[in-house]
């Protein structure tokens, strides 16, 4: 059973997404790179924030263009105390200012 959670987003344009990631001070890293998950899970993603322990937020490119945001985000909020609601939000602010 996964631990994943998939979260769709409005975000298409990968410029405005990585500046407004570089606003939140969140370090990501892009190619073929891997979402990390509990018990050594993983998925694939397009580019992923390094939270600093073993669980990161990645942003997969849906066939319609948008950016997903995967992530096992018990494991996220309980290791760094991000949550899913807050960094989408603050994610989704500093998007519509770039």
């Amino acid at each position: 059973m996964s631990h994943f959670t998939k979260v769709q987003t409005k975000l298409t344009d990968v410029d405005c997404l990585k500046q407004a990631l570089e606003d939140l001070h969140c370090a990501y890293r892009e190619g073929e790179v891997r979402v990390r998950g509990w018990r050594g899970q993983w998925s694939e993603a397009d580019l992923v924030v390094e939270t600093g322990g073993p669980y990161n937020i990645g942003f997969r490119k849906t066939g319609q263009g948008s950016y997903e945001v995967v992530a096992d985000w018990w494991g996220v909020e309980m290791r760094t105390g991000l949550s899913q609601t807050k960094f989408i939000s603050d994610l989704n602010q500093r998007y519509a200012y770039h």
